[in-house]
């Protein structure tokens, strides 16, 4: 298992992270990839889980699917250290913008296994459902220059509603 991490530096020079994710082996087979079919579970703000997904088009769960433990009342150890691993981690790299990480939790604190520069979006939203385009991250695609995609995608769910 590990967390999905996402860090975005804005051009002022502000780091933030989006909602993180908890990434576990449905199976045991020793892989956490969300792709696989694997488990994706959201994580607040304050490193309490929340509820999962299994796989990318695969239905919400509230427990793990072959322990039934469930998801909710569990906080990530060593949540704080984790945050200040991968904040320092991007301030590393200050022409790349945004960085998946994933990070495992060991006994002895946070450890990076990778950084990611592109981090699947699909592992970040699914799980509680979860949309990206709003607050912080919005700004942050706007002042990227990302606004005409932003435009498109509000154009889009406007003419579906239609």
């Amino acid at each position: 298992s590990s967390l999905r991490l996402v860090t975005c530096w804005h051009p002022g020079g502000r780091i933030f992270v989006l909602p993180a994710t908890l990434k576990l082996s449905a199976t045991g087979a020793g892989i956490d990839n969300f792709g696989a079919g694997n488990v994706a579970v959201a994580i607040d703000e304050h490193g309490n889980l929340g509820d999962g997904a299994l796989g990318l088009d695969g239905p919400a769960i509230h427990a793990h699917p072959a322990t039934q433990i469930p998801f909710a009342g569990h906080a990530v150890p060593h949540w704080d250290a984790a945050l200040a691993a991968v904040h320092a981690g991007q301030s590393l790299l200050p022409t790349v913008r945004s960085v998946g990480w994933d990070v495992a939790i060991t006994a002895n604190g946070p450890m990076i296994l990778e950084a990611n520069a592109w981090w699947g979006v699909d592992v970040i939203q699914q799980p509680g459902l979860r949309g990206l385009l709003r607050g912080e991250f919005l700004d942050f695609v706007t002042e990227m220059g990302g606004v005409q995609a932003v435009r498109l995608a509000e154009r889009q769910r406007a003419l579906a509603r239609e």
